[in-house]
């Protein structure tokens, strides 16, 4: 029971913290626009359980669409039919936080505003999310090029010692050992050459 309320205030403080500035920017659209709520506290309240469920649902919503692209391999789900269901998922959830909360009332203009908003945030921290994994990858693919056979590196490390360039290094190399990819050769033999140039001065 202790753990249970314990992931259950992990959950609802990393909710807090990653749609606060979210939950502010709704709070003033509701404030200035001039839609019905009580007070302030029921209103953090609608607008925090609306950033929870709706994640809740985005994340049932994302894998569906996952599933039915796995098992079903012609249907291409593209961005526009994943965000028009989100999207609707969206207005579903706030629409019906809106009926359950009788102290609060907002008109269908302002919720889809705020629909909007929020699906424009979600496709940018997507993005973003997806830029740094593929700044990761690209990182792992630059090093994974340095990998090589430390018999076949001595190789290389021994022929530029003996004053042959790093071009014929690579061909000699490569000759030799015609399943390593050439690139991957390339890319040793110029790294041990600079690293020799270097050590020279």
């Amino acid at each position: 029971m202790k753990n249970f309320f314990l992931s259950t205030s992990l959950l609802m403080t990393v909710v807090l913290v990653l749609f606060l500035p979210l939950m502010v920017i709704y709070a003033l659209i509701i404030h200035f626009t001039g839609q019905y709520y009580e007070n302030l506290i029921y209103l953090i309240l609608f607008l925090f359980l609306l950033c929870l469920i709706d994640m809740g649902v985005g994340t049932i919503i994302d894998s569906f669409l996952h599933a039915v692209t796995d098992i079903y391999k012609d249907i291409f789900v593209n961005k526009l039919i994943a965000s028009i269901l989100t999207f609707a998922g969206s207005y579903i959830v706030i629409s019906a936080l809106d009926y359950f909360f009788t102290v609060i009332n907002l008109s269908t203009t302002v919720k889809i505003i705020i629909i909007a908003i929020h699906l424009v945030a979600s496709l940018l921290f997507d993005k973003i999310d997806q830029s740094v994994d593929g700044k990761n990858e690209t990182d792992e693919t630059d090093s994974d090029i340095y990998q090589i056979d430390p018999m076949i590196e001595n190789e290389i490390a021994s022929l530029l010692k003996s004053e042959i360039n790093w071009v014929e290094c690579v061909k000699i190399i490569k000759d030799k050992h015609p399943d390593v990819p050439k690139e991957r050769i390339v890319a040793v033999t110029r790294k041990l050459h600079m690293d020799n140039k270097n050590s020279s001065f």
